[in-house]
């Protein structure tokens, strides 16, 4: 079990360290450039508004430009579960290419947050006048793209873990690596981490409590010491 954490840790840790901005190296002028050229739909979005449903019809791009938002799964049983939590900057949309078949995706605000929607063929069409911003923002989305898929394999090895347990001390050990410590801080509710790990949440606390008392963790609010 500690030689798998280690493995995800290290994974995460390179990860982390590597997080690529789909504007980095460009510009603020650089940047209205490209959304005269992309000329993406913008929209503000309240708390709980959905900001994009995927459909294989389509392929689009978001940017979140502000606020805080969540990827949710929804399996053929309408068994939700949370994918990624996305904060400003972070992208998502069909051109990540999840799953489809049965299963169905959307965005979700957490919070008031504003948003880019950008066509793929927006993306892909050869510029006129061959910006080298542009060539950067395709090689940006291309890194992304990478770090998104290594963070959708940490998720399916937390959730080949056969216990709860496993599950919790799986993703704990990667966030303390993240934070370089034995504390950290979870970055979504406790409901929202029993979808992640796909748990019965009152299974989940209970569980919680259990490693409570026998000193594998402390808890204080969402904060998460493991005790080693």
């Amino acid at each position: 079990m500690r030689y798998l954490i280690n493995i995800h840790s290290t994974i995460y840790r390179r990860m982390s360290m590597s997080k690529t901005s789909i504007f980095q190296g460009i510009s603020a002028s650089e940047k209205q450039a490209l959304l005269l050229c992309f000329q993406p739909q913008q929209r503000t979005y309240a708390a709980g508004e959905t900001i994009l449903t995927y459909t294989p019809a389509s392929q689009r791009l978001g940017i979140l430009l502000s606020g805080s938002a969540t990827l949710f799964c929804i399996d053929a049983d309408g068994q939700q579960t949370t994918l990624e939590l996305l904060a400003e900057n972070d992208v998502f949309g069909e051109v990540f290419l999840l799953p489809t078949g049965r299963m169905a995706y959307y965005v979700e605000a957490h919070e008031r947050a504003s948003a880019l929607l950008i066509d793929r063929r927006r993306l892909t069409q050869r510029c006129e006048k061959a910006c080298p911003h542009h060539s950067l923002f395709l090689s940006n989305l291309l890194q992304i793209a990478a770090s998104k898929a290594q963070a959708q394999a940490i998720h399916i090895n937390i959730l080949s873990q056969r216990s709860v347990r496993k599950r919790l001390l799986a993703y704990f050990d990667i966030l303390s690596q993240q934070s370089r410590g034995t504390v950290c801080l979870l970055p979504m509710s406790y409901s929202a981490l029993a979808e992640y790990i796909c748990a019965d949440r009152s299974a989940m606390m209970r569980e919680l409590r259990k490693m409570r008392e026998e000193h594998l963790i402390e808890t204080e609010g969402r904060t998460v010491r493991l005790c080693r």
